[in-house]
C-alpha cells in the first residue's frame, strides 16, 4: 500500500508528516543505539573507569532521575492536551506515565544506601519495582500501538495510577517473599525474573514493529519516534537482563540508552501536544487577521454605502462612503441615530420600514428630496435583519445607493433640450448632434458628425439613421433602443458605428425623444461624444490579458488564435498538426485532501513540466481548472505517420507527468487522460478540432483514465448514439418501458431474507438496454431524479402488496439510491410521502447507498440518514471497499448492512488479496455490529467459503437471477 493512500490516523501517532532529514536522524539514532548496545554486550568491561561503583551509581542515578522527569513531563503534556479528539489517548498517557514514573521512583529509593521503604537490603526490592515498571511500560506501548484509549476524565486515571503504584509499593515492601520470586541476592535474577525480562524485551520489540508499520504506511513524526524509543528500551532491557547487578559498561550503556529513549518520547509528545497546536493557532490567527484586513479594505473601497444599526437604530458601523456623503466623522456618526439624517417628511416611512427589518423582513425603499427643480437627495435603501451570536435579531444592515447624481443628470438633460437653440454652437464645437424624425430619417447633422463619419451633409440628410450602423451590435440591440425611445424615455449607452471608408468609431450616445402634447413622437435628438481612443485602449488592455495568471501559460483566447494560425500554416505546408486536450485524473482529490494552495502549486509544476517536455515549435496553454491544451505543429504529411508521431509526443508527456511531484515535503502522484485530434489545413473547422479532442478525452476517461485516445469518426457516432439513447430515455417512463426485477437475498441456510429491486429498460426497438449504458447518463443529465422516484414508489407499492402474503410479508426490499437523488434537498420528504402514499412498512425498506456519496457534505448526509432511520428505514452501504471510506464517519453513519462488492467475491477462492479484503470487511462489520451481504455469488464454493467465515447473507446467480415480479411470484407459488 502506498503511503499517500494510507488513512490518516486520529490517535497518538500524530498529525504531522515527517520531513526526510528528521527521518534519517531518528533512524540513525536507532542504528547508533543498536551498535552501542551490541558493543556493550560484547565488551562489558569498557571503559575501565566505569568499574568504579560510585561512577556507575552516579550515572545510574542521573539517568533514572532524567527518565522519571521525562515521564512526569509527558504525563503533564497529556494532562494539558485540549484537543477533544485526543481525550482517550491523553487518558492512557496520563495513567501510563504516572504509574511508570511512580514505580521507577520506588525502585530508585529502594536501592541500598537510599532511603528505602523496607528493612530488606540488597537489590531484590528495587529489582521488583523496576521489573513491574518495565512490564507496565511494555504493555502501555503495546496498547498505544494497538490504538487503545481510555474513556473518562484525566483526574480519575491519574488517581488510579497513584493508587496502583501505592498498592504495588505495599505489596513489594510488606515482605521479602514476593521480590525473592524474581531476584535473589548473590544469585541475581531468578528464572521467573529472567523470563519476565525476556517477555518485556519481546513486547518492546513487538511494539516497535507495530510503530514502524504505522510509520511505513503513513510517515508521521510520533510513529517513528516511538518506534525508535521502543527499540532503545528493548535494548536497555536486554542489557540489564544479564548486567543488572554488575557495575560494568553494559549497565551504564543500558541506563544511558533508556534515558535517551525517554528523551525522544518527551520530544515527540511535546511536538504533537504543544508545538503543533501552537503553530496551528498562530496560522489561524494570521488567517483571521488577513480576512479582517481584506473585509475592511473591501468596505472602505466600496462605492455603495454600508451601515450597521442596533435595535435602537443607532450607528454601530458606517463605511467611509457613507461618512463622506453625510459629511460627518465616524465619531459623530456613532453618537447619532440614522433617522436623524433622513429628511423629516420621510422619517415616519423609513422608521416603519426599519421596524419591518427588525422583525425579520428584507425591505427596500427610496429616500428623495428636491428643491427648486434640483434633486438634493435620491437614495435607494435596502434593509436586512442582522443576527447576533445567539441567532436573535440584534440590528439592521443597510446598503444605500446614491442616485442623486444620475437623477440630476436626467433632469439636466431635459433642461438642455429645452435650451437646445442657445447651446447649438457649443454642441457643434464639442459634440456630435443628429436630429431625426419619428421614422428615424436624418433631418439635421452638425459638422463634427460629418467629419468623424466621413460623409458629406448632403449624403446624410434624408437617409435612415441605420446608415452608420456596424456589425458589432446585433439587431436586438437597435430594437431595444427604438423601444426605449418610442416609449418617450431617454436612452444612453455606447455605440459602435461604421464610417463611410469602413473604419469603426465608438460614441457615448444619448438619444432624447420629443413628443407632442398627446404623447406622439415627432423627432429625436442624438448627442454623441467620440470615445474611440478610450475603446481602443480598452481593446489593447484586453489583448494583453491573453495569459493565465496562475501558470503564466497562454489562456484559451490565445491558444484559439494559435490554432487558427496553425490551420493556415498546415494548409500551406501540407503537414498535419495536432491538438492535445488533457486533464489531471486526481486533481480534485489533491484539492480536497491537501488544500487549494497545494492544488495551485501542482498546476504550476505541471505547467513547467509540460513546457520542459515539448518542442520549441509546440504551444501549451491552460484552458482552466486542471485542463491543459497542447498545439503540435509540423507533423508528417501522411495521416497514419502523423497519428503515430502525435501519440509518441503524447506518451512522452504522459510519462513525464506520471513522475511524482514533490510539493512542500509531500509527494503527489498524478496521471493524465489525453484526447488527440489531428488537423490539416482549414478543411476542419476550428471549433470541430477542439470538439474532436474533447470527444477523444472523454473516451480516454471512459477507458479507465491514464490513457491517450486519438479521435476517429467512431467517436462522433458514439456521441450521437449517446444523445439518441438519452432522447429515448426521456420517454421511457411515460412509455412504461422501465421495469423492476427482483433478485433474492438469502441467509446462511439459503432461505430468503428479502430482495433487491434492480432497474431494467426494455426499449421497443433496442430491446433490453444494459443498466451500465443508461444509469450513468441519467445521473449526469438529471433524469435519474424522476426515474429514481418511480423506482422507489414502485418498490414500496410491491412491499405493501407483499404485506398481505403470508410467505412474503416478513421479507425486506432493497432499493439503490443514486448520489444525485440522495443529495436532493427534498429526498427525505419524498421518501416519507411515498411511504405514506403506498402504506409500505418502513422497517422492511432498505436504501442502498455507495461510498462516493459521502465524499462531500458528510455531516448533511448523516443527518438525512438519521431522519429516515427515525421513520424505520434501514440503510446498506453498497460496493463497500471499492472506494475510500473514513472509518471515523463509518462508525457514525446509522448503517445496518455492508455489502461486499462482486469484484472481491469473483476471485475470493484464488486471489489471496481478495480473500483478505473480504475477511477484513467481515471483521470490521462484526466490530461495528453490522450485518454483511456478499454480492455476486455464482459458485457453491464461494458461498461455503463466506458462510464458514460467518457472513450473514448472500446474493447472486447461484441463488437466483433478477426476475420480473410476475415470474418471481410464479416461482414462489411453484416452490
Amino acid at each position: 500500500m502506498k503511503k499517500s493512500s494510507y488513512p490518516r490516523m486520529t490517535t497518538p501517532l500524530g498529525d504531522k508528516d515527517l520531513p526526510h532529514h528528521a527521518e534519517r536522524a531518528y533512524l540513525g539514532a536507532c542504528a547508533a543505539a543498536i551498535v552501542l548496545s551490541a558493543a556493550a554486550a560484547l565488551w562489558p568491561d569498557w571503559p575501565a573507569a566505569l568499574a568504579n561503583q560510585r561512577t556507575v551509581l552516579g550515572v545510574h542515578l542521573l539517568a533514572e532521575i532524567f527518565s522519571i522527569a521525562m515521564m512526569v513531563g509527558m504525563a503533564s503534556l497529556a494532562w494539558n492536551d485540549v484537543r477533544t479528539h485526543h481525550i482517550k489517548t491523553a487518558n492512557i498517557v496520563v495513567f501510563g506515565w504516572t504509574l511508570i514514573a511512580a514505580l521507577d521512583t520506588l525502585a530508585l529509593y529502594s536501592y541500598q544506601g537510599m532511603p528505602g521503604y523496607s528493612a530488606a537490603e540488597g537489590l531484590a526490592l528495587p529489582y521488583f519495582y523496576r521489573l513491574v515498571a518495565r512490564v507496565v511500560e511494555a504493555v502501555y506501548f503495546l496498547a498505544i500501538a494497538l490504538l487503545v484509549g481510555l474513556r473518562g476524565g484525566r483526574k480519575p486515571w491519574f488517581l488510579a495510577a497513584l493508587l496502583t503504584a501505592a498498592a504495588l509499593a505495599w505489596l513489594g515492601a510488606s515482605g521479602p517473599a514476593l521480590p525473592a520470586l524474581f531476584y535473589r541476592p548473590a544469585h541475581g535474577a531468578t528464572m521467573a525474573g529472567s523470563s519476565v525480562e525476556v517477555a518485556v524485551t519481546a513486547l518492546y520489540l513487538l511494539s516497535a514493529l507495530l510503530f514502524f508499520r504505522h510509520w511505513r504506511h503513513r510517515p508521521l513524526l510520533l510513529s517513528l519516534q516511538i518506534a525508535v524509543a521502543c527499540v532503545m528500551l528493548g535494548l536497555s532491557a536486554a542489557l540489564l537482563t544479564t548486567h543488572y547487578s554488575q557495575l560494568d559498561g553494559a549497565n551504564v550503556v543500558a541506563h544511558v540508552v533508556r534515558a535517551l529513549a525517554y528523551g525522544f518520547l518527551y520530544e515527540a509528545w511535546h511536538t504533537i501536544g504543544v508545538a503543533h497546536p501552537h503553530q496551528s493557532l498562530e496560522e489561524s490567527q494570521r488567517t483571521i487577521a488577513q480576512q479582517n484586513r481584506e473585509m475592511t479594505e473591501t468596505l472602505t473601497e466600496m462605492p455603495i454605502e454600508v451601515v450597521l444599526l442596533d435595535k435602537e437604530l443607532r450607528y454601530r458601523y458606517a463605511n467611509p462612503a457613507h461618512a463622506e456623503r453625510t459629511g460627518m466623522s465616524m465619531e459623530r456618526l456613532m453618537q447619532a441615530t440614522w433617522l436623524a439624517l433622513v429628511p423629516a417628511e420621510q422619517q415616519a416611512m423609513a422608521h416603519a420600514q426599519l421596524q419591518s427589518a427588525l422583525h425579520g423582513q428584507h425591505v427596500q425603499f427610496d429616500l428623495r428630496q428636491e428643491a427648486g427643480g434640483i434633486v438634493l437627495l435620491s437614495l435607494n435603501v435596502r434593509a436586512a435583519p442582522r443576527l447576533g451570536a445567539d441567532g436573535a435579531i440584534d440590528g439592521v444592515l443597510l446598503t444605500l445607493v446614491d442616485n442623486t447624481e444620475q437623477e440630476n443628470t436626467r433632469l439636466m438633460t431635459a433642461l438642455s433640450l429645452q435650451e437646445a437653440a442657445d447651446l447649438k454652437a457649443a454642441l457643434d464645437a464639442h459634440a456630435i448632434v443628429i436630429v431625426s424624425d419619428a421614422r428615424g430619417i436624418i433631418t439635421q447633422v452638425n459638422d463634427r458628425f460629418c467629419d468623424i463619419a466621413r460623409y458629406h451633409r448632403s449624403d446624410l440628410i434624408g437617409r435612415d439613421m441605420a446608415i452608420t450602423r456596424s456589425s458589432m451590435h446585433p439587431a436586438e440591440f437597435y430594437e431595444h433602443i427604438d423601444t426605449i425611445v418610442q416609449g418617450g424615455q431617454v436612452w444612453t449607452g455606447e455605440v459602435c458605428n461604421r464610417a463611410r471608408d469602413g473604419t469603426l468609431f465608438w460614441t457615448q450616445t444619448t438619444v432624447v425623444p420629443f413628443a407632442t402634447h398627446d404623447g406622439a413622437p415627432i423627432q429625436h435628438i442624438t448627442l454623441c461624444t467620440d470615445i474611440t481612443e478610450r475603446k481602443q485602449s480598452e481593446q489593447q488592455a484586453r489583448q494583453m490579458a491573453l495569459y493565465d495568471e496562475l501558470t503564466g501559460l497562454p489562456n484559451r483566447r490565445l491558444i484559439v488564435d494559435h490554432v487558427q494560425q496553425a490551420c493556415a500554416t498546415s494548409s500551406r505546408s501540407g503537414k498535419y498538426g495536432a491538438v492535445m486536450l488533457l486533464d489531471l485524473d486526481n486533481f480534485k482529490e489533491v484539492n480536497d485532501t491537501q488544500g487549494h494552495d497545494q492544488g495551485d502549486e501542482l498546476l504550476r509544476r505541471v505547467a513547467q513540466r509540460l513546457q520542459g517536455n515539448l518542442r520549441t515549435t509546440d504551444t501549451v496553454a491552460r484552458l482552466g481548472g486542471d485542463e491543459f491544451i497542447i498545439l503540435v505543429n509540423g507533423l508528417n504529411g501522411d495521416v497514419v505517420r502523423a497519428g503515430e508521431e502525435a501519440l509518441a509526443i503524447g506518451e512522452k508527456v504522459r510519462a513525464a507527468l506520471e513522475r511524482p511531484f514533490h510539493l512542500h515535503a509531500r509527494i503527489v502522484h498524478t496521471s493524465i487522460s489525453m484526447g488527440v485530434s489531428l488537423f490539416q489545413g482549414v478543411a476542419t473547422a476550428q471549433e470541430d478540432i477542439l470538439k474532436h479532442a474533447d470527444m477523444a478525452l472523454y473516451r480516454a476517461k471512459a477507458r479507465g483514465r491514464n490513457q491517450i485516445s486519438l479521435f476517429d469518426p467512431s467517436l462522433q457516432t458514439e456521441v450521437e448514439h449517446r444523445a439518441s439513447l438519452m432522447s429515448d430515455l426521456r420517454g421511457a417512463l411515460s412509455n412504461r418501458e422501465l421495469q423492476l426485477h427482483y433478485q433474492v437475498i438469502v441467509d446462511r441456510e439459503q432461505q430468503p431474507l428479502g430482495y433487491e429491486a434492480l432497474l431494467r429498460w426494455r426499449h421497443p426497438t433496442r430491446g433490453w438496454v444494459q443498466p451500465l449504458s443508461f444509469i450513468e447518463p441519467a445521473e449526469q443529465s438529471g433524469l435519474i431524479m424522476p426515474i429514481g422516484t418511480w423506482v422507489l414508489r414502485t418498490a414500496c407499492r410491491q412491499l405493501a402488496l407483499w404485506a398481505s402474503d403470508a410467505a412474503m410479508r416478513r421479507l425486506t426490499l432493497s432499493v439503490n439510491i443514486s448520489a444525485r437523488q440522495f443529495r436532493d434537498a427534498e429526498f427525505v420528504q419524498t421518501v416519507q410521502d411515498i411511504l405514506q402514499e403506498t402504506g409500505a412498512d418502513a422497517h422492511l425498506l432498505c436504501l442502498e447507498l455507495t461510498e462516493s456519496m459521502f465524499h462531500e457534505d458528510m455531516e448533511q448526509s448523516i443527518t438525512k440518514m438519521q431522519r429516515l432511520c427515525a421513520l424505520g428505514v434501514r440503510f446498506a452501504l453498497d460496493d463497500f471497499g471499492t472506494g475510500y471510506s473514513s472509518l471515523g464517519y463509518l462508525r457514525r453513519m446509522p448503517l445496518d448492512i455492508i455489502k461486499i462488492d462482486k469484484s472481491f467475491v469473483d476471485d475470493i477462492l484464488t486471489d489471496p488479496n481478495d480473500a483478505a479484503i473480504a475477511q477484513t470487511i467481515l471483521a470490521l462489520a462484526n466490530t461495528l455490529d453490522l450485518r454483511v451481504v456478499a454480492e455476486g455469488i455464482e459458485e457453491p464454493a464461494q458461498f461455503e467459503w463466506l458462510r464458514a467465515r460467518h457472513c450473514d447473507a448472500f446474493q447472486g446467480y447461484h441463488f437466483g437471477k433478477p426476475l420480473p415480479i410476475a415470474q418471481l411470484l410464479a416461482g414462489s407459488q411453484d416452490s
